[in-house]
């Protein structure tokens, strides 16, 4: 224990003396101490699971990793004990976020991503696409991993974003500003696509804003994979609010899930911008979702969607379409959820594009690339332009 607060007041005088400004009332602790405090990542833990995933991390240079490119991944290794861990910021299914500090560069912020235990393709397949989209502007820099030398845990480090959600700035947007943050979304994912890596998660809690300094990030790669045209996988990814049609049909299927999928989710979220409000499907499970797309788009191209992927219909569907008025062939369309109050920034040339990127089949949804070419950008496109010119010219 005296050990313990010697660290602790070691830390607050190093913070004196060089400056560093630690959150109010945040521990800040080694990763040796951090996983002595919590046993989930040993006691609690399936032991061969844990044992074998640790193994396989430190060793992951022995495996031959079809990619797509079928290159070897090497991120860098960084060194544990240069890093401190402060406060959680977030947690998900596989790992918790904590905000970290660099000692070795003034005690800097960073993010550390601690996983939990998981398959080791899953692990190896989320350090790939880190590495792969690396060099996307807007998606924070992967600085590498550390496997704890005790625990065998493995964690990844990246840049810390200084901003909010999209969910929680959303309403301090003007028209420019959703044309703008629309367009760097789209751009994103089509630079993620042109690497052949497909997303699977974009929602609004997935993407960061910094509106001071008008920098948007994609974040949380780790659902993402590479597209395989011919491969087919399980639809239980993504968030259902966000999942285009094809994900939610089923979740015991196999299908392709192909890169259409981000664009569904990208048409979601741009038309939650344009009318300021909860993202277009409010279902909580596959089954109301799947509903309320119904409600809007009309049961006609969702039963086309069936017969075109293979994957029957729940059959409850079916008796809530025979028996209630509001699930039409057509559906009510996106124009009847402007009302008077949201009208003012979705003007005909948005919802064009909207109208195309949610497209019920998947094969008739524009790409990303067409999606950066719609005349809805024209006034934006050459304010980003200059924009870059002008941050060209102060790195020159």
């Amino acid at each position: 224990m005296f050990k313990f607060y010697a660290i602790i007041i070691t830390i607050f005088f190093l913070s004196l003396s060089q400056g560093l400004s630690f959150e109010q009332n945040q521990t800040i602790l080694s990763f040796q101490q951090f996983f002595s405090n919590n046993i989930c990542f040993h006691e609690q833990t399936s032991l061969n699971q844990l044992h074998a995933r640790g193994i396989d991390v430190n060793d992951y240079k022995k495996y031959d990793i079809d990619y797509g490119d079928h290159s070897k991944v090497e991120p860098i290794q960084l060194n544990q004990d240069e890093y401190l861990v402060g406060s959680k910021l977030g947690s998900g299914k596989f790992s918790d976020v904590y905000l970290g500090y660099n000692k070795s560069n003034n005690y800097e912020k960073i993010l550390i991503k601690i996983l939990r235990p998981n398959k080791i393709e899953k692990v190896q397949r989320e350090i790939s696409i880190l590495t792969k989209v690396n060099s996307i502007e807007n998606v924070p820099k992967f600085y590498g991993i550390t496997v704890d030398k005790y625990y065998q845990v493995p964690s990844l480090f990246f840049e810390y974003i200084q901003g909010n959600t999209l969910k929680n700035i959303i309403q301090r947007f003007n028209e420019i500003d959703i044309r703008y943050y629309s367009y760097i979304l789209i751009e994103t994912i089509y630079q993620a696509h042109k690497i052949g890596v497909i997303h699977r998660d974009i929602k609004s809690a997935n993407i960061i804003i910094n509106h001071e300094k008008r920098v948007l990030k994609v974040i949380d790669w780790g659902l993402s994979d590479i597209y395989f045209p011919y491969s087919f996988n399980f639809c239980k990814i993504g968030t259902v609010n966000y999942k285009a049609p094809e994900l939610i049909l089923t979740d015991s299927y196999h299908i392709n899930i192909t890169p259409a999928v981000d664009i569904w989710a990208s048409g979601v979220i741009i038309f939650q911008m344009m009318i300021n409000s909860v993202p277009l499907i409010k279902g909580h499970n596959s089954y109301t979702a799947l509903l309320d797309i119904i409600k809007i788009f009309g049961y006609k191209d969702v039963m086309r969607l069936s017969s075109w992927s293979g994957i029957p219909l729940n059959p409850q569907i079916y008796k809530e379409i025979q028996e209630n008025k509001i699930y039409t062939e057509k559906g009510k369309g996106l124009k009847q959820l402007i009302d008077q109050d949201n009208v003012k920034y979705a003007d005909p040339l948005g919802l064009d594009l909207i109208d195309k990127m949610l497209k019920i089949l998947p094969n008739e949804r524009i790409s990303a690339k067409e999606a950066l070419d719609h005349p809805y950008f024209d006034k934006i496109r050459q304010i980003i332009q200059t924009q870059r010119k002008n941050q060209n010219k102060k790195k020159g």
